[in-house]
C-alpha cells in the first residue's frame, strides 16, 4: 500500500501535491491533543515490560516492550511538591493524578494495546512524597505507594476464536522513586518512578490470550528530555484536560 501510494505522489503534477489555500486554513484551525504538550509542565517517558520471564528468541513476546508517555500540567506538577519543602516533610500526592495513572498508565500494554480502565476499578491509589534533602533551592523527594486496580468484563481475546470471554484482568503495584523539584524554577528536573507488581488476565490485543495468570510486570517513569518525540499520550482523551 506504501509503494503504490509513493507511486502514485510522485505521478500527480507538483502542482497538484499542496493544499489549495481553503483546505490549509480549514487544517490549521484543528487541535490535536500533542498541541496540549505541557511545556511548563512534567512530561515523564514510560516503559513497560514484563519481569522474571524465560527469554525464548523466536517469540518476540518473551522480549516485548512498550512506552507512552504521562504528562502533568505545571499545576499538577506543583502539587505533588509538599507544602512545607524542609527535611522530612510529607505529603499525599492528589488522588486524581494518582488514580490517573491508574486508569491510563499502569496498564498491561507491555505485548500490544490494552483498553484504559473507568474510575470504579481502581480499588487502590496511593503516591507518597516525603523531602529527604534541600540544597539551595533543590528539593530532592522521595516517592512511595501502591496502586491496584481491577475489572471483570467480556473480551474477544483471541482473534479468529470464539465470541467474547469473561475475563478478569488487573495489574497490583508498588510504587518507589525519587524526584527533584527546582523551587526557584517552579518545576521537576530529575524524576523517576519505578513501579513493580503483578498483572493477570486478558483483552483483544494485548496478546495475553494464553498467559492470563499472575505474572510479575514492571513499569518505569522518567523525566523526557527536551528532544524525545512530542506524542501524546495513548489515552490523552480521558485526561479531563
Amino acid at each position: 500500500m506504501l509503494r503504490t501510494a509513493l507511486t502514485q505522489w510522485q505521478q500527480l503534477a507538483p502542482a497538484d501535491r499542496k493544499l489549495d489555500a481553503a483546505a490549509r486554513e480549514r487544517l490549521a484551525s484543528n487541535h490535536r491533543f500533542a498541541d496540549r504538550y505541557p511545556d511548563d509542565g512534567l512530561v515523564l517517558a514510560e516503559y513497560g515490560r514484563d519481569l522474571g520471564r524465560p527469554v525464548d528468541e523466536g517469540d518476540w513476546r518473551t522480549q516485548a516492550w512498550n512506552e507512552d508517555q504521562a504528562w502533568f500540567t505545571k499545576a499538577e506538577a506543583a502539587s505533588m511538591v509538599p507544602a512545607e519543602t524542609t527535611v522530612g516533610a510529607e505529603a499525599q500526592v492528589p488522588r486524581p493524578l494518582v488514580e490517573r495513572l491508574a486508569r491510563l498508565h499502569l496498564l498491561d500494554f507491555v505485548r500490544g494495546q490494552t483498553p484504559d480502565l473507568p474510575a470504579a476499578a481502581v480499588q487502590t491509589a496511593e503516591l507518597r512524597v516525603r523531602v529527604a534533602a534541600v540544597e539551595g533551592d533543590r528539593v530532592h523527594l522521595q516517592l512511595s505507594g501502591r496502586t491496584h486496580s481491577e475489572e471483570t468484563g467480556r473480551w474477544i481475546v483471541r482473534d479468529g476464536g470464539k465470541g467474547p470471554e469473561k475475563h478478569t484482568r488487573g495489574v497490583r503495584l508498588e510504587l518507589d522513586g525519587h524526584a527533584t523539584w527546582d523551587r526557584a524554577a517552579g518545576r521537576f528536573t530529575a524524576f523517576e518512578l519505578l513501579a513493580e507488581g503483578e498483572r493477570w488476565g486478558a483483552t483483544r490485543y494485548n496478546q495475553r490470550a494464553d498467559d492470563t495468570a499472575p505474572t510479575r510486570v514492571g513499569f518505569a517513569f522518567v523525566l523526557a528530555p527536551k528532544d524525545h518525540p512530542r506524542v501524546a499520550p495513548s489515552f490523552a482523551w480521558a485526561y479531563g484536560w
